[in-house]
């Protein structure tokens, strides 16, 4: 009984997942017309940038193959992990999105395209999905541990930073995606890149769907100051960009080119003074080393991790990194781990620094900045 309980389940994570991914996609993207625009942003040059088309035969395609079938009002639970026991949003909490469930349309297009598509999901399949936020690092771990031993079933699907699950996986406590009917993972509604380098052997536990939003939100980003860029003379960072030759190297070169002081001591150390780059300097060396095709390690051609990191290029990249952002004046930074965005973008927003890293949801907290940025 149990393990036929399983496999309608997991046929039914299954057609969700699915489901809740084409509905997503099927919203298709807004025509450069629709686009939102903010006066803090700078558009130059970006009718320039190319976006995949959306074909009714792309977002629909897998609805030929999905089984007519319901499930009698039954409860499709996903455990969201969070910074704290609060949405996202509260306290602090940093998290992009709430992806899986919204309780209302609020007139937020992503809010009112969430419970949209949760609509068609459950009224297709007669489901009810309900989400329910945990702390990552106040009691996920152990909250999952006690349902899994306790096999209740409180949860189909979770939410977990790549780093938590691993643990999972390890002790045999997650599905292989790769056993569930109709979840396709070849199809272009799942992250390729994350399918490929999340498969272990013939294992998938854990990928990217265009349903999950934190991946997109949690992206590294690049801001720059317009009006900064301008006063020195910059010539348009998006054409280096599309050229090909915006570097780790170049950036280094300019924050240092900028950077200088404003109040008169004869030394970058306070708020007032004109940085090159701001921060949080906890994350900056990892989006850093990333952004120059660093990588600690990949999936080998047997299929398992195999270790990157050593070589004279890496070493030589990391070296560069730590020594502008942990020992150069060039570089505003704050350890402050909730409020690593919030710090770090203050002096950009208040024109004291050309160059900001962040997250691309990070965006939204600059959205009463006076100054155009890129």
């Amino acid at each position: 009984m149990k393990l036929t309980m399983m496999r309608v389940t997991s046929t039914m994570i299954a057609l969700i997942l699915i489901l809740c991914s084409i509905a997503l996609v099927s919203c298709g993207n807004p025509t450069a017309d629709e686009q939102p625009s903010h006066p803090g942003s700078s558009n130059e040059d970006s009718e320039h940038a190319e976006t995949p088309e959306d074909t009714e035969e792309n977002s629909r395609l897998s609805i030929d193959y999905l089984p007519n079938t319901t499930y009698n009002g039954a409860i499709v639970n996903v455990m969201e992990w969070t910074v704290s026991n609060n949405r996202p949003g509260d306290s602090g909490n940093w998290v992009p999105w709430e992806e899986i469930d919204v309780d209302e349309g609020t007139g937020d297009p992503l809010d009112n395209a969430i419970y949209d598509r949760n609509g068609v999901v459950e009224e297709t399949y007669d489901v009810v999905i309900t989400k329910e936020y945990v702390g990552i690092d106040s009691g996920f771990e152990s909250v999952f541990r006690a349902h899994e031993g306790a096999g209740d079933q409180a949860y189909q699907m979770i939410t977990c930073r790549t780093n938590n699950i691993s643990a999972f996986c390890l002790e045999g406590m997650m599905l292989d995606m790769n056993s569930l009917d109709y979840l396709h993972t070849e199809m272009p509604w799942w992250s390729q890149e994350s399918v490929q380098s999340y498969t272990m052997g013939d294992a998938l536990f854990f990928a990217a769907p265009e349903m999950l939003l934190r991946d997109k939100g949690a992206t590294a980003a690049m801001f720059y100051n317009q009006k900064i860029a301008d006063d020195h003379g910059i010539e348009n960072l998006y054409t280096i960009a599309q050229q090909g030759e915006w570097t780790m190297w170049l950036m280094i070169e300019l924050a240092e080119d900028i950077a200088s002081d404003m109040d008169g001591d004869d030394e970058l150390s306070s708020a007032d003074d004109l940085y090159g780059l701001s921060g949080g300097n906890r994350d900056i060396p990892y989006f850093l080393f990333n952004g120059s095709n660093g990588k600690f390690a990949q999936i080998n051609e047997e299929g398992y991790l195999e270790l990157l990191y050593g070589d004279e290029q890496s070493v030589t990249v990391w070296q560069e990194i730590l020594d502008f952002v942990m020992y150069s004046d060039f570089f505003f930074g704050t350890n402050a781990s909730s409020k690593l965005v919030l710090e770090g973008f203050k002096p950009f927003a208040a024109e004291r620094s050309m160059f900001s890293m962040g997250l691309v949801k990070s965006v939204n907290g600059l959205r009463n900045m006076q100054s155009m940025y890129g």
